[in-house]
């Protein structure tokens, strides 16, 4: 969980502090404001990180240096909500110019290219120093001798400019030098002193099947879908390795595992990762990992997402339809055919069985065809499934088909508590 807003107290002998809570960048003037949003008393322990003022601090010595700053001083709290007793318990913690909104403009986003010691950052939010805010798909970030480089949960190490690479999520502090919005473009340590954060990043993919060398231990590998949640066709890989042929390869990504158990995860079982992205020109033929897993999340268990479209609609889009499933016909569909768990995605059109929609246990849910602007909705399948083979045997002709529910990879077969058929 995150929470933000404005310093209220600290009590070092507690090991806590308050936070008077401030949704996004809300303006806090007055008592009366004050009290709008409540405070929250956050606890602390040994193993909790400070950042103040771009210096680094762990436990007790942040606290104390927490207590030095004044009221109202912009707070960030990254930790958990726990139970008997209620409390959040802090794991990060950010304060004066370490948040966005400070003496310096900020950049927040996703590291697509890189250019000598210039940054492309993708999907970037830009926090101008006064508080203003410019959401904008592209900032060059140019980094230089005064660029400090840090990296979350690493307090005490040391990193510089060329530990930034390809697809590392970071927060940037600098100075804002072109201030166009179709070409923005900040210095964070050629003139001026900056800071960049490298940031925990997250992947989303399948994992592949790697025939190894013996003796030695296998490489765990994933067929790459996105970054952060972005396609991985925007990111360009090129100066990730030592030499060209060692570049990165979202195709076969390779992931330093460390002593993370993943025994269980076979081939294509869908992950996601979390972690940071090996420095850049780094990969290497005797060092291939492209990247250093902290977390790797089986998301086969998570509720998954069948979206399948048919361009133009199809009137053969249903194989077979009975009261207690609903078989579909893949020839025919568009660029949508796939079933996604924690936003990876499994393309149906490479499964060996066509893909199936099977009511839960009771045949009870919400399922609804949409027609000529009209929806009606069954909280039985099997009404459903009658309604929708008497509008085919009218002529209808499917466009596009979604459900939600539990997946079975091996039967392509997913439970659907609710489903929707757009026909035209």
């Amino acid at each position: 969980h995150r929470l933000r807003g404005a310093l209220a107290s600290v009590d070092v002998e507690d090991g806590s502090f308050e936070v008077i809570l401030r949704p996004f960048h809300h303006r806090l003037t007055t008592d009366r404001h004050r009290r709008h949003f409540g405070q929250l008393e956050v606890v602390t322990n040994s193993d909790t990180l400070f950042e103040i003022n771009g210096d680094d601090y762990q436990g007790r010595a942040g606290l104390v240096a927490l207590d030095e700053q004044p009221v109202f001083t912009a707070t960030i709290v990254i930790g958990d909500l726990k139970f008997n007793p209620r409390r959040f318990e802090a794991r990060e913690v950010y304060t004066g110019s370490s948040v966005p909104g400070g003496e310096l403009d900020v950049v927040t986003g996703n590291v697509i290219a890189r250019n000598g010691d210039s940054l492309t950052v993708k999907g970037a939010t830009l926090v101008r120093a006064g508080g203003s805010v410019i959401f904008n798909d592209e900032v060059t970030v140019n980094m230089g001798d005064l660029t400090l480089v840090k990296r979350q949960l690493s307090m005490g190490m040391d990193y510089d400019i060329d530990d930034v690479s390809i697809g590392q999520r970071v927060r940037v502090f600098g100075v804002l030098t072109n201030d166009r919005v179709d070409r923005l473009e900040m210095d964070a340590g050629v003139n001026n002193r900056g800071r960049v954060k490298m940031r925990l990043t997250t992947l989303r993919g399948t994992v592949l099947d790697v025939v190894g060398i013996p003796e030695q231990p296998l490489p765990f590998v994933l067929d790459l879908q996105a970054i952060d949640g972005r396609y991985i066709g925007l990111f360009d890989f090129n100066g990730t390795g030592d030499e060209p042929a060692n570049d990165s390869d979202p195709a076969f990504y390779e992931i330093d595992v460390a002593t993370l158990d993943v025994s269980g995860l076979t081939s294509d079982t869908p992950v996601k990762v979390r972690g940071f992205v090996r420095p850049f020109g780094q990969v290497t033929t005797a060092a291939p990992s492209d990247f250093s897993a902290q977390t790797i999340v089986d998301v086969t268990a998570l509720k998954a997402v069948m979206t399948i479209g048919w361009a133009p609609a199809s009137l053969t889009a249903i194989a077979s339809s009975s009261a207690d499933s609903l078989t579909l016909n893949l020839e025919g569909v568009g660029r949508f055919h796939h079933v996604s768990r924690a936003r990876v995605a499994i393309d149906l059109t490479t499964e060996d069985v066509a893909p199936r929609i099977v009511p839960r246990e009771n045949g009870a849910g919400m399922y609804r065809i949409v027609q000529s602007g009209t929806v009606q909705v069954y909280t039985r399948f099997a009404n459903f499934t009658a309604d929708l083979n008497a509008r085919l045997r009218d002529g209808a002709l499917v466009k596009h088909v979604t459900a939600n529910g539990p997946y079975n990879d091996d039967r392509a077969t997913i439970i659907a508590g609710m489903a929707t058929v757009l026909l035209e």
